[in-house]
């Protein structure tokens, strides 16, 4: 008899908190036996089972009543408290459909992109993991669609199915084609220090493919080269100075099968061919399309943003922490989930070409201090009425106001006005905001100055972006009495008004003009394929 391995798996909800008793079960693939627990005070998952087994992870969320798979792993993984096999729940009233994707033949395809959407709505691009699987969140009884890449480049549909309460088995889609046909082409282009062509000759690039071990040394002409990898298998890239001296290498695997590209930043001075004393560095794009119009922000492209904004002054040059300076988020701070809200925000807002995204994240950025708070570091006592001539008239009747409607959330929402018309369009639309807010709540309660309802736009990630969005579009109140949708002097470059807008005086003024500046550098707002 086998000896036994020990599972050791930790349950996490939306927020990033741990559940303690959790309905949970473990079972091997294809078998009726279970083993039903509950998960411990820090919510731990640990169970025994026999090594090389095909696992299947259960759990019975609260306000639910049947138990979904949320994971399926090989009892061979290593796992332990401190590195536990980490499992996230949906968010309340959400649920989760498990899928696996093989190829024509039956093999797992890992890493693979694949795109989901409720049916006739919009895509979202993903991958599948290390063994195939991959977990759709949805609201109950949701029609799912299931797309897959195919050889020609193209997404087809594959499955169509309602999403019920959630998977009890995982749903198989096998592509119509064999592992063999997904051969990428990635073109890979060197640049310098001040992103020109790096055009050493003969530069060596070693290629290994990280799942057999092979490797390849590729010489570059005019700073390209072309790899030829799998799509999905993971490969490592490293460039080799002239004096042989490796850089660091940087890990990359192809997404499509054509017209996928990698830039490599290089710190040399091509004039002289001589390496800066500093340590080369290596900047990965490997996210790079034509431009942000349209679409989501990815990670690499976030953090690119974000250092380049930083570089831009002295006071935080080098650094990329996020969310970490008197600062009430409670819950996940990640640089993740930050760009999570923010591509949300920005899609629910129809903040969707590149010039318009310039100056949302210009005045974002300072209002919220280059992205370190959500809420005003002031007390807010100079709102009180009779020590702000503006308080009265913007509802601020009562001592203690001030700080009770202070600048919150990443457009720094202020005055009680202002939370009383957030409150009134997040009551209108509270089925996006019942996470957060109960759903019949009244507007007199939001305003209960008891209640602390406006620490959550601090407080709670989501709101802290989606009430900049809402004043985005919504927040400016003309003197006719009409809002205005601030995305209309985005598209007329108009920085100035913008920032009047915002904040309605010239507090920040020269420091918004240049992070919109340098945000159109950062962007590489010239290639935007909407620029006017």
């Amino acid at each position: 008899m086998s000896k036994l391995v020990t599972i050791t798996s930790k349950f996490y909800d939306a927020s990033g908190k741990s559940c303690p008793d959790l309905p949970v079960k473990s079972r091997y693939k294809g078998s009726a036996r279970e083993n039903p627990q509950k998960t411990d005070k820090d919510g731990f998952f640990i169970f025994p089972a026999s090594p090389h087994r095909t696992l299947e992870i259960l759990a019975k969320p609260f306000n639910t009543k049947d138990y979904q798979v949320f994971k399926i792993i090989n009892s061979s993984i290593k796992s332990s408290q401190d590195n536990p096999i980490r499992i996230k729940l949906p968010k309340p009233g959400l649920v989760t459909t498990l899928f696996k994707v093989v190829d024509s033949q039956g093999k797992e395809m890992t890493n693979f992109p694949v795109k989901t959407r409720p049916k006739g709505g919009k895509d979202f691009e993903r991958l599948t993991d290390e063994q195939g699987f991959i977990q759709v969140q949805s609201s109950p009884y949701r029609d799912i669609e299931f797309l897959v890449l195919t050889s020609a480049d193209k997404f087809i549909l594959k499955k169509s199915l309602n999403s019920g309460n959630g998977s009890q088995e995982t749903i198989l889609v096998q592509l119509d084609e064999p592992y063999k046909m997904f051969i990428s082409k990635s073109n890979i282009q060197i640049i310098d220090s001040e992103e020109s062509d790096y055009i050493v000759e003969n530069t060596k690039v070693e290629i290994l493919y990280l799942e057999s071990g092979k490797k390849e040394i590729l010489n570059t002409s005019n700073g390209k080269l072309l790899i030829q990898s799998m799509v999905g298998e993971k490969i490592k890239i490293t460039v080799f100075k002239s004096d042989g001296e490796p850089l660091k290498p940087e890990n990359y695997s192809a997404r499509y099968i054509n017209n996928h590209s990698i830039k490599l930043k290089l710190d040399v001075d091509i004039t002289s061919s001589s390496t800066k004393p500093n340590e080369p560095e290596i900047e990965k794009k490997l996210d790079k399309k034509e431009c942000a119009c349209n679409r989501s922000l990815t990670l690499n492209e976030f953090l690119e943003i974000l250092k380049g904004m930083r570089n831009s002054e002295k006071i935080l040059k080098g650094t990329t922490a996020i969310l970490n300076r008197q600062c009430s988020v409670v819950g996940d701070k990640s640089h993740q989930a930050l760009l999570d809200v923010l591509n949300s925000t920005m899609n629910k807002y129809n903040i969707n070409t590149c010039i318009r995204k310039i100056h949302f994240l210009a005045q974002i950025y300072w209002e919220s201090d280059r992205f370190r708070t959500t809420s005003e570091y002031a007390s807010g006592n100079y709102l009180n009425p009779g020590k702000h001539t503006d308080a009265e008239k913007n509802e601020n009747t009562q001592v203690g106001d001030g700080p009770r409607y202070k600048g919150r959330g990443f457009m720094q929402l202020t005055w009680r006005k202002n939370y009383k018309r957030y409150y009134s369009f997040i009551i209108k639309n509270i089925s996006e905001y019942k996470d957060v807010f109960p759903e019949k709540i009244t507007l007199n309660e939001c305003l209960d100055r008891n209640k602390k309802y406006p620490d959550l736009v601090a407080s709670n990630l989501f709101l802290a972006m989606d009430s900049a969005g809402w004043y985005w579009n919504n927040g400016v109140v003309l003197r006719s009495g009409k809002t205005a949708d601030i995305n209309l002097q985005a598209d007329k470059d108009d920085i100035n008004k913008i920032s009047l807008w915002v904040n309605g005086g010239g507090n920040g003024r020269a420091e918004r003009i240049e992070y919109w500046k340098k945000l159109k550098k950062v962007m590489k707002y010239d290639l935007c394929q909407n620029k006017k």
